[in-house]
């Protein structure tokens, strides 16, 4: 592309890197380009043009734009800048939690949105009767504190009661937190959802030795031992793109492997949340982990059972 003045040159320079961090970050097709930076559909070709003759590796299929996945660019492009989606929304709601409304936290929101779209973003934004808690617990982590999670309520044992906890890590989106429950002795999550409120005691962490947090998968499933079981499906297209949008963690571990169809070998703590997924999509994955089928022929002969 061609350069004119000092002022020019700038704008064309910083919507290039606007592109590069989209196309880095995830696919986008030319309408997606077109309608975030305001530009016409020509305009971008020229910029993706410009890209290749510079030697960038930029990958065009079924009408979306990529950044090749052996491009040293992808890699610095996202050690510097890039978050994957469910980053970008933890950031967000930090903005809530940290910063009062101002300037500079309306102007980061809007950078935010304008980088990986208002649709990614916005949809999955905590509730706001939730940041309080997230303020404490983040406040409580920060200066090594016990909490009291007043009311919280429990699936499993149909309860509702305070826990005494070490808070120690935030989960994803901020939904979850990682604590140690000082009554079972034990590193378990919370969802913040189920917490009626958070009071941050003056005791400090007496179990910090003890604080081990596990693995939450692309699913959300938490794997409090760390262990993981590799799953592989076969998707086609609708298939592949509900995933993604869904489970954003989940694109990482998918690749296009012939016409119409994807394969994902993904990382599950348990079947639980991948098989949910599945069954609702059963016309359109084929299952190659022959234990993910057993556990699905389970789960639907179970469901049928209580109907």
């Amino acid at each position: 592309m061609k350069f004119g003045n000092t002022w020019t040159r700038s704008r064309v320079l910083s919507q290039a890197l606007k592109i590069l961090m989209m196309i880095a970050s995830r696919k986008y097709s030319v309408g997606d380009i077109m309608a975030s930076q305001g530009i016409s559909r020509k305009t971008v070709y020229r910029y993706i043009d410009s890209f290749r003759s510079a030697g960038i590796q930029v990958n065009y299929s079924n009408h979306v734009f990529s950044l090749g996945r052996d491009s040293s660019l992808e890699k610095d492009l996202s050690d510097l800048f890039l978050f994957n989606p469910d980053e970008a929304v933890s950031l967000y709601n930090a903005i809530d939690v940290i910063e009062t409304d101002s300037i500079v936290s309306r102007s980061l929101k809007e950078k935010l949105t304008a980088i990986y779209g208002a649709h990614d973003v916005k949809e999955k934004i905590i509730r706001g009767e939730g940041l309080h808690s997230v303020k404490n617990l983040m406040l409580a982590i920060e200066n090594e504190k016990q909490v009291v999670l007043h009311g919280y309520s429990s699936p499993n044992s149909q309860t509702s009661r305070d826990r005494l906890v070490e808070p120690f890590r935030m989960g994803p989106d901020n939904e979850q937190v990682w604590c140690y429950d000082v009554d079972s002795r034990k590193c378990k999550t919370f969802k913040v959802s189920r917490i009626q409120q958070v009071e941050v005691t003056e005791k400090s962490w007496l179990f910090k030795h003890m604080h081990v947090g596990g693995y939450t998968d692309p699913f959300r499933m938490i794997s409090n031992d760390g262990r993981m079981i590799k799953c592989r499906l076969t998707l086609n297209r609708r298939a592949m793109e509900l995933l993604r949008e869904e489970y954003p963690l989940t694109e990482q571990y998918i690749q296009l492997i012939g016409d119409e169809q994807w394969r994902a070998d993904i990382p599950v703590s348990n079947y639980i949340g991948i098989g949910r997924f599945v069954a609702g999509l059963m016309d359109h994955i084929h299952i190659e982990t022959p234990e993910l089928r057993t556990y699905l022929r389970e789960y639907m002969s179970r469901s049928l059972d209580r109907l």
